[in-house]
């Protein structure tokens, strides 16, 4: 456990130091310091995730499937379905079969994958550190260690987003493909299009809705018995899902409310208000019999509107610096405090404790690595 509270304290130190000396977005990217820190950080984060040993409550799931695909002798697409049901995993299981590298290799490349989006969508925002700071209670540690192939397609879906928000849909609609062949489940995300250019409307939702639901059935017809059965027919236990959707919608609320205080760009208020209003809804969809985990799993997609809330909040009150300082003090006390309350007493939280990686485990380090 103490892992953990080092590196959220060293990215809380950072985002509340490079707060202080006026560290943005454009400053980052062209600072040689700034760089350095965010590269540094980026390649920490890396090895955290990529070289986890035995954690994460579907590590057994995952090394099975490695296992599996490890005994056939070609690249064979018919079991993609009967086993992984993504075929990007399943081309990365295969180059990890190549190089040598076991199931850390296909760790590493998905933790690659989702860190450069996490990064990428969090470099757009008015304080990139605190964004990043506060992703990693949850969205890093639970998500990225957790939910490996989810993990790689919501990194890309930020990459896509970023993209959408500058209304360039070619790459918005390359990287969604790229992340639904990771989680079939991002292929709704196609929905957005029906928004590209145009001021929304619930009409619209509609109907993105109901083109995104049958894209989504289309492109998932072959596995969808399997998901119904794990999502909605048997009663799995998804720990704190109320709560996170909660969050989302709470964030969303104050978003659509004050939106204009925030400063961003005509197509980021665009996107920024369509999440928004999709987090909104998915949380009343609570309240009328829809499925508790498959709601979680898909409401993961939305965090990033928790990180556009959170890390742009001090700079729209329009505070002097020591006020902002406190007000992001504050968000990342309340990040540490959900932390907490997850590692001490969520259900599932020993599968992520204590926390090892191929380094304190020399025994079982690949061939590449010795």
């Amino acid at each position: 456990m103490l892992i953990y509270w080092l590196v959220f304290f060293a990215l809380s130190y950072l985002s509340v130091s490079m707060s202080l000396v006026g560290f943005s977005s454009a400053r980052i990217s062209s600072s040689a310091s700034g760089i350095t820190i965010w590269s540094i950080t980026f390649f920490a984060l890396l090895f955290l995730l990529g070289f986890r040993h035995e954690v994460g409550g579907d590590w057994i799931q995952y090394l099975r499937m490695f296992e599996m695909v490890q005994y056939q002798n070609e690249f064979d697409t018919t079991i993609i379905d009967r086993l992984l049901g993504d075929p990007g995993y399943q081309i990365l299981m295969h180059l990890s079969l190549k190089l040598e590298t076991g199931i850390y290799g296909v760790n590493l490349l998905c933790a690659l994958i989702f860190l450069s989006g996490l990064f990428f969508f969090a470099s757009q925002l008015p304080k990139p550190m605190l964004a990043i700071a506060i992703a990693f209670p949850y969205l890093i540690v639970i998500v990225g260690m957790g939910y490996t192939r989810q993990s790689a397609a919501i990194g890309l879906v930020m990459s896509a987003l970023v993209y959408f928000g500058r209304k360039d849909n070619l790459k918005f609609i390359i990287l969604v493909l790229m992340a639904a062949l990771f989680h079939k489940s991002a292929v709704i995300f196609t929905g957005l299009l029906f928004f590209a250019g145009e001021k929304f409307s619930f009409f619209r939702l509609l109907i993105a809705l109901m083109f995104s639901l049958l894209m989504g059935v289309i492109f998932i017809a072959e596995s969808l018995e399997s998901m119904v059965k794990h999502y909605v027919l048997e009663q799995y236990n998804s720990d704190g899902a109320g709560i996170r959707l909660l969050m989302n919608a709470l964030c969303s609320l104050v978003l659509l409310v004050r939106l204009d205080q925030f400063n961003f760009l005509d197509g980021a208020k665009t996107l920024i208000s369509i999440l928004a209003k999709v987090s909104i809804f998915m949380f009343l969809l609570l309240f009328f019999g829809v499925g508790e985990v498959l709601l979680d799993r898909l409401s993961l997609y939305l965090l990033p509107i928790q990180l556009i809330f959170f890390a742009g909040l001090s700079k729209s009150l329009n505070l002097h610096s020591k006020q902002e300082l406190i007000v992001d003090c504050l968000i990342l006390l309340l990040y540490a405090i959900i932390f907490y309350v997850w590692l001490n007493f969520a259900t599932h939280a020993p599968f992520w404790l204590p926390y090892n990686n191929i380094i304190s485990e020399p025994v079982i380090t690949p061939i590449i690595f010795q």
